[in-house]
């Protein structure tokens, strides 16, 4: 099991602006920007499956690095979502370019 510590070290959603701002003061030097997808994953499973892995993922990750901050995860990513699926929120990967 994985132990982490309290989401609002490393999560800037969970942050008010002063705890920013003291976290880059104490060494913060890394935002980490996260995909998550909001796409259907079958009849069992919720649309935002992937943006809540993509989540616990991101604050793991930045808890092991020690002087990251993870940014709001965004709730899709590049696919060429099936016009025939309901749900996806997708972008084309040039859109990553911008």
């Amino acid at each position: 099991m994985l132990r982490t510590a309290p989401a609002s070290k490393y999560d800037l959603e969970m942050m008010t602006w002063p705890e920013l701002k003291e976290a880059i003061a104490k060494g913060k030097t890394t935002a980490l920007v996260y995909n998550g997808g909001t796409e259907t994953r079958g009849p069992q499973n919720v649309n935002g499956g992937h943006t809540l892995m993509a989540h616990a993922a991101v604050l793991a990750i930045a808890e092991k690095l020690g002087n990251a901050i993870a940014a709001p995860v965004m709730p899709f990513s590049q696919n060429n979502a099936m016009p025939i699926c309901r749900g996806p929120s997708g972008s084309l990967p040039r859109c990553s370019l911008l």
